[in-house]
């Protein structure tokens, strides 16, 4: 039987909008398992079909690539995938383009307990029986020391030098059951490569398509292009931005600026490969530097993300799995002098004012689009738009932007920021309004053992996937799919279809989105970008970022 680099099989939803994939890499969770191929999934019958849909609906072709994070096993994958895909069918289903389809990318990620590599205790064993031949010895002998001198009073100095030794090792074996660096190491070394060849294949399939000359099929796809769209939750979001920095034509003219970074004179196309142009980002909880989106030397995805047209992230300042496993994870690794330098894109935070009580010790945050005035305003200076980011408290972003300063456009700008610290919604249940991905206090930190108390007072929620797994978060779900498969001209007509599509009608919209978004507790800050060319109709510019 030949195997093959990815298994494709149709996503089953009944009466679906458009078609969707399952998409799974071969690479095995351990470089010693057997590779297992799944004959349901064969490649190439799908790529045929899925190139032959966007032939036929050339006109509104696009493709959005779902790609999961850290410990996702097959099954969980699956679900959101399929989820996802009956989503758009349930919300979306007069507003989605004909030519869409969904693909749900499946790296080789590890779950920590019961997946197809086994359940919790045979990860143990494996950890065990992988352990170096030195380390084994050195753990072997402190233990037996460690025992001896318990019983024999002479021995207990020696106590004191083997239990450094045993801990230092069990912390690494603890450190190698979390899988986080194991599946930091699949996600570099199969998720990115795997996702390229997608891309790859998946363009030739097009190519083909329309014509069986290669280069006729090409000369039909040059000013057809077709929208290529990610949504990456957590890990994939690292996926998802390698994969678009490995397949962005470095060579092309309008990207290749000068040596200083003071001039970033460089105007790079959104498109790629022979067929697609990217179109939307949307980043949710993104396990990626927070330096992704500071501008300077230090920012290796810079060149990547400013050729999406349009750039989404959904943050949650409490998410513990970013805030604690992945920053001590990356603590090892991760070439920064200070601890916010090492802290996650997905922990941003809206940092608008806050307005105090007559009481001076209760606070309300200011929810909704905080920049909607300076944004819509022509004759209003607006201020620096990493002044409302922030990654610490009293630590904008705009101060490690001055750090790292390279003259020039911020990236930062590109993005459309959703806080959802704060996010609320009504429990389908108890009719009670509950918070999506943390308990929603609505109010800042002032004390580091406050802000403690609050983290592990998650336990019970989310507080990492919450705006796509949770069942009672609406409004987050609309806004994901929504910008993703409509962008934001789009998402706005669907929130608001009351509303015709005349630029006073459109202005209504956005502040409409203001207003949902205050009312459960949601802070945006919208990219200028959005406004002016979704909104006033300019042309984008991206020269400078």
């Amino acid at each position: 039987m030949s195997h093959h680099l990815l298994n494709i099989r149709p996503l089953y939803v009944q009466d679906a909008v458009c078609p969707g994939y399952f998409v799974m890499s071969t690479a095995p969770i351990n470089v010693e398992d057997r590779i297992e191929e799944d004959v349901s999934g064969e490649p190439n019958t799908a790529m045929s079909d899925i190139a032959q849909h966007l032939r036929k609906h050339e006109s509104d072709a696009q493709v959005l690539v779902l790609t999961h994070g850290y410990n996702t096993d097959r099954n969980g994958a699956n679900t959101w995938y399929t989820t996802a895909c009956e989503y758009l069918r349930d919300q979306y289903r007069d507003r989605v383009p004909e030519g869409l389809v969904v693909i749900g990318y499946r790296w080789s990620s590890e779950k920590f307990n019961n997946d197809e590599s086994g359940s919790f205790w045979n990860k143990l064993r494996y950890t065990l029986n992988s352990i170096p031949l030195l380390m084994g010895i050195f753990l072997a002998v402190s233990i037996f020391v460690s025992l001896c001198s318990l019983s024999v009073a002479s021995l207990k100095i020696f106590l004191f030098l083997t239990v450094p030794i045993i801990l230092f090792i069990a912390t690494l074996i603890v450190l190698r059951l979390t899988v986080y660096f194991r599946d930091t190491w699949r996600a570099n070394y199969y998720g990115v490569p795997d996702l390229v060849e997608l891309v790859r294949q998946l363009d030739l399939a097009i190519v083909e398509a329309a014509s069986p000359q290669p280069d006729a099929g090409v000369d039909y796809w040059k000013n057809k292009r077709i929208r290529l769209s990610f949504i990456g939750h957590s890990m994939g979001a690292f996926v998802v931005t390698e994969a678009v920095r490995i397949l962005s034509d470095v060579f092309d003219r309008e990207s290749i600026g000068s040596l200083s970074m003071n001039a970033q004179n460089k105007t790079p196309s959104p498109d790629i490969g022979n067929v697609f142009r990217l179109s939307k980002l949307v980043l949710i909880a993104p396990d990626i530097p927070a330096d992704t989106i500071i501008s300077g030397r230090g920012n290796t995805l810079r060149s990547s993300l400013r050729r999406f047209e349009e750039a989404y992230l959904f943050v949650n300042k409490h998410d513990t799995v970013l805030k604690l496993a992945s920053t001590i994870a990356n603590y090892f690794s991760f070439p920064a002098r200070t601890r916010e330098g090492g802290y996650r894109l997905g922990n941003i935070f809206v940092c608008a004012q806050t307005v105090q009580n007559n009481l001076g010790k209760r606070y309300k945050m200011k929810f909704g689009i905080v920049n909607l005035e300076t944004v819509c305003s022509v004759n209003v200076k607006r201020p620096n738009y990493l002044d409302y980011l922030s990654i610490s408290r009293n630590i904008p972003l705009s101060r490690r932007q001055d750090m790292v300063s390279a003259g020039g456009k911020s990236i930062a700008e590109l993005f459309t920021c959703f806080d959802c610290t704060d996010y609320t919604e009504i429990n389908k249940k108890t009719g009670k309004e509950v918070g999506i991905v943390s308990y929603a206090k609505g109010k800042p930190n002032k004390r580091v053992g406050s802000y403690f108390s609050r983290i592990v007072s998650t336990k019970n929620l989310d507080t990492h996937g919450g705006y796509i797994y949770n069942q009672h978060a609406d409004l987050s779900k609309r806004l994901i799919y929504g910008l993703a498969c409509l962008g934001f001209k789009g998402c706005l007509d669907a929130l608001q279809p009351e509303l015709d599509s005349s630029s006073a009608a459109t202005v209504a919209q956005v502040e409409a989105l203001s207003q949902r978004c205050q009312e459960r507790g949601i802070q945006v800050l919208l990219a200028a970008e959005r406004y002016e060319v979704d909104i006033l109709g300019k042309e984008r510019d991206r020269n400078g970022y």
